[in-house]
């Protein structure tokens, strides 16, 4: 909300009016312009700095055509600067209501200007006692409807002091909460934006999504935006207003969306635009109804190498969002449930609504697993998404407790433990090697039956327990893995040697993300240190079956230094007879070379994975 506010005062009988505010007394003469009037915020009821602007008496009426041009610039630029303007006429001069429609509201319009305008009657002391308010209003109605600028008509007494102090309030809410932006004053309904903030707003509120706000969620909603409950006789009060007004709604005595439209549209036409007003900025709107950018976007102090990731607070509201939005209970978000959790939304969060890269049931629905892996993948490798998404999805207090930050890559492989819950490992493959039915069936999905080359990167994500087979070196170290004991007569190893077993983490269970990347991509990667620096495991893959496969991750080993990263090299297509490949040294050979584990083998058609993705993960925690 804005912090201050400038008011500008155009008119006949102006300076009296502010006069008067000023001095809380009738003054009969004052000065032709009076200084700039300014307003302490704590003499104000929104407590917000306010300026109140007179005006050159030579440009009022009917002499601002005899006015010098100076004049009549300097009024120009106050009009350019203001944030409200206020036009004063007389309510028993016939010739200054006149000047208002013919002469101000035109000239305020032909200079592009697109603030809100208070129409102030004054000298209501001495206005005929026959005519009636009514025949005021019906004397307003043609200019409000031809000038959907003017926010209000308010008549005063300078005088008498007679609502003089209100008319600057109704100038200076007309800045804080206006009309516009809210209610269609020709039409009498509120306008599109409006409503659709108002309906995604019941939507968080309606805690059990079952379409209606009971008691406890109208207080609960009441103590976000007013800091205080309502009593249960003031809430029926409410429920009968809505239930006069002949709509549908309040429905098993709870209040229905269209009940709650109905509310806000009778506020705004009350007058009490403050309430509205103030249930959407509670839930991060701005003046243009849009969602604030530091309500989508809030400061989080992440260093370049850092990684981030949900926190408990963060899972807890994911997974109580997936339970109340699984209306038939069968464990699964099927596409209207996903598609009415993020209908509050502008898109949803992930192509294909986050079921092709993730754990889905045989429906092809989404579980509980694949959607808090699918939110960690998306934390993980864009952070600032999650954030958008979880003020989107109403995330209630800080968004950014939802996540948090972790200890760079750099620091977990020097300490040589990694910390984060979810590890991110890089395929690298020929193209053919079986990069894509890998990832495939880590999140449990059949391999296709026609083979299309991979064009881009394609990620997918599922948890991996830590009971996996973890490959580790040195030769004490190594028989105690595998429960020898250790020799009596120490020989120094000529050779690489390596053993395999089972190893459980105390974690028990982390998000893997596994990212295939295609040759045609692979140097957009390999060459760009920061994007290697992402990962926390390569796997090297070739096809054991094809003589040409082994030679492309050797030589991009090679070439890109890729020993310096934590490698697991896999041979797929075991099921094939194991071919010699066509490249000086062999895989068990260039294994050997360089330190490493042995090929590990699999077959994603028999689904004989041999631990593949618990090994990775773990080779990832143990860098």
């Amino acid at each position: 909300m804005r912090r201050e506010v400038r008011i500008l005062v155009l008119g006949d009988g102006k300076s009296t009016l502010i006069m008067t505010l000023v001095k809380e007394a009738f003054v009969a003469q004052v000065e032709p312009v009076l200084p700039v009037v300014t307003v302490p915020p704590e003499a104000t009821p929104d407590h917000v700095f306010t300026q109140i602007v007179d005006t050159s008496s030579k440009c009022d009426g009917l002499i601002v055509f005899l006015a010098r041009p100076e004049d009549r610039e300097d009024i120009e630029n106050e009009i350019k600067k203001c944030h409200v303007i206020c036009i004063v006429y007389a309510v028993d001069d016939d010739e200054t209501k006149k000047r208002v429609s013919t002469y101000w509201l035109p000239r305020i319009r032909s200079l592009g200007v697109n603030v809100p305008i208070v129409l102030i009657g004054n000298k209501i002391d001495i206005r005929g006692e026959d005519v009636t308010n009514e025949m005021l209003e019906e004397e307003m109605i043609p200019i409000m409807s031809d000038y959907k600028e003017v926010e209000t008509c308010v008549e005063c007494s300078a005088k008498t002091l007679l609502n003089v102090s209100e008319a600057f309030y109704f100038a200076q809410k007309a800045v804080l909460h206006p009309t516009a932006p809210l209610y269609d004053s020709r039409e009498h309904v509120l306008k599109a934006a409006c409503e659709d903030a108002l309906k995604r707003i019941f939507q968080i509120c309606d805690l059990d999504k079952d379409g209606l706000l009971n008691d406890e969620e109208l207080n609960l909603f009441q103590r976000k935006c007013f800091l205080a409950p309502l009593q249960q006789q003031e809430l029926e009060g409410i429920k009968e207003v809505v239930r006069s007004s002949g709509n549908e709604g309040v429905l098993n005595d709870s209040l229905t969306l269209d009940g709650f439209l109905y509310l806000h549209r009778l506020f705004i036409q009350r007058g009490r635009l403050e309430t509205t007003w103030t249930v959407l900025r509670k839930f991060g709107y701005g003046d243009d109804l849009i969602l604030r950018h530091d309500f989508l976007h809030p400061p989080l102090d992440v260093d370049d190498e850092c990684c981030v990731e949900l926190s408990p607070k963060g899972y807890q509201f994911f997974t109580e969002l997936f339970y109340v939005f699984d209306k038939d209970k069968d464990g699964a978000l099927n596409n209207e449930e996903l598609n009415k959790m993020f209908s509050i939304c502008p898109t949803l969060p992930w192509d294909e609504q986050g079921q092709g890269s993730t754990v889905t049931n045989d429906q092809g629905f989404l579980t509980l697993q694949g959607f808090l892996a699918q939110w960690s993948m998306t934390t993980l490798l864009d952070y600032r998404l999650t954030l958008k998404y979880l003020a989107y999805l109403g995330y209630e207090g800080d968004t950014t407790q939802a996540v948090k930050v972790k200890r760079s890559r750099q620091i977990d492989k020097k300490k040589g433990r990694v910390t984060r819950n979810t590890l991110h490992c890089y395929v690298f493959g020929a193209t053919g090697s079986g990069k894509t039915s890998l990832l495939r069936r880590f999140i449990g999905k059949a391999m296709e039956d026609n083979y299309t080359p991979s064009t881009q990167s394609y990620s997918v994500v599922n948890t991996a327990e830590f009971k996996g087979k973890f490959l580790i070196s040195r030769t004490s170290l190594l028989r105690r893995f595998i429960g020898k004991a250790m020799e009596d007569n120490y020989t120094p190893s000529t050779q690489s040697y390596s053993v395999v077993n089972t190893a459980e983490f105390k974690g028990s269970e982390k998000y893997l993300i596994m990212t295939e990347i295609p040759p045609c991509c692979d140097h957009e990667y390999l060459s760009n240190p920061s994007k290697m620096n992402a990962c926390d495991l390569i796997c090297l893959l070739y096809d054991s079956a094809d003589v040409n496969s082994f030679s492309y991750i050797a030589q991009i080993t090679e070439q890109f230094n890729l020993i310096n990263y934590p490698l697991v090299v896999v041979a797929t297509k075991s099921e094939c007879d194991l071919v010699h490949q066509r490249f000086p040294v062999q895989p068990d050979d260039f294994c050997r070379k360089y330190s490493l584990p042995f090929p590990l083998s699999v077959s994603v058609k028999d689904n004989f994975m041999n631990d593949l993705y618990n090994l990775l993960a773990a080779n990832a925690m143990e860098p």
